[in-house]
């Protein structure tokens, strides 16, 4: 008896699952804040960027003590391979974590520019279109300086791979040799990417306050994020993600 029972409980169950439907847009905007989710994510990318910057700099530094001129060869090269992983590293992750944020970005402005056509009050639809474009200028502000920043690293790598390399090299030598008179300095590779980094920084922290509230007192109105036309303004809304460029 308690077979058959049980068999028709189980057709009960995936009757009511077959006819339930799926949850409403406004629903799962109540279930989970995106603009939230990528706020952090793009927290997550300005400190792995920065993380990775202090490994370059101290890298370099690291280098100028350990690896000079008149250094013990064996031990000079071990020291810049040490230096070498750490900063390769750390500039993978701090990539990845762009990306990571990049891909965040695509999929909810994707999804908003999809959501305007569920709204039936024009004036409603507009609004959040015109709240659209000016979140996605912001990010774009701060996705292109993270952008940026990141490819200034990329000389410094090389460099510290150089540097490998020319002390591998010279390691049956009674010490490390001077670096030849028209080697490159590092010196301004690095306040390039030092100054990029700290500008990338800047505009990330204005992205997240701008679109995380709890950021905010909850009696301050949302500021008017740097780059972006004033709120009376109706900024043109387009689907395209790469499209927004930040002003140079």
């Amino acid at each position: 008896m308690r077979l058959p029972a049980l068999g028709l409980l189980l057709a009960l169950f995936f009757a009511i699952s077959g006819c339930a439907t799926p949850p409403s847009p406004s629903y799962d905007a109540f279930t989970r804040n995106k603009l939230a989710v990528l706020a952090r994510s793009a927290g997550l990318a300005r400190d792995g960027q920065q993380a990775a910057v202090a490994s370059v700099a101290d890298g370099l530094d690291r280098l100028r003590v350990e690896a000079g001129e008149g250094a013990d060869p064996i031990l000079a090269y071990q020291a810049s391979r040490r230096v070498l992983a750490v900063a390769e590293s750390r500039v993978r992750a701090s990539r990845k974590r762009i990306l990571r944020m990049d891909a965040t970005g695509y999929d909810l402005f994707d999804e908003w520019s999809r959501e305007l056509g569920h709204y039936d009050d024009a004036a409603l639809r507009s609004e959040a279109s015109r709240r659209r474009s000016e979140v996605k200028a912001a990010f774009a502000l701060a996705r292109s300086a993270l952008t940026a920043a990141q490819s200034a690293a990329d000389p410094l790598l090389t460099h510290l791979r150089d540097e490998s390399l020319y002390l591998k090299h010279h390691r049956s030598a009674s010490v490390v040799p001077p670096r030849p008179a028209k080697a490159v300095d590092p010196a301004p590779a690095l306040a390039r990417l030092q100054d990029l980094a700290m500008e990338a920084a800047a505009r990330t922290d204005a992205f997240i306050a701008f679109v995380a509230p709890a950021t905010l007192a909850p009696d301050r109105p949302n500021p008017t994020p740097p780059g972006a036309a004033p709120a009376s303004t109706a900024l043109p809304a387009d689907d395209g993600f790469s499209s927004v460029l930040p002003p140079r």
